[in-house]
């Protein structure tokens, strides 16, 4: 009974961190802490911003660029503005 509530606890947070990150997931689930995120623009395909990761919690990935470090999706929303349709690629270090 135990392993089938750990299970469902953890198929629960992937579905948490898909649903809250959308299609920027991957750098939640694929990123390391000092790895590259560069946001850019979904139809020109032009970087908007840089910035490393600086840590992963159990839900959450924080980015530090120039000035802040801020959760991915505010991250996304300071530098690209709300509803941005941009795309973050990861280069690992």
């Amino acid at each position: 009974m135990a392993i089938l509530f750990g299970i469902g606890v953890y198929f629960l947070h992937g579905i948490g961190i898909e649903d809250y990150y959308g299609r920027n997931n991957h750098i939640y689930f694929e990123g390391k802490e000092g790895d590259t995120v560069v946001m850019v623009n979904n139809q020109t395909q032009q970087p908007i911003a840089t910035g490393q990761i600086q840590r992963k919690t159990w839900n959450r990935v924080f980015i530090v660029s120039e000035k802040d470090t801020l959760d991915l999706m505010d991250w996304i929303e300071k530098e690209a503005g709300y509803m941005a349709e941009v795309d973050c690629k990861l280069k690992q270090k």
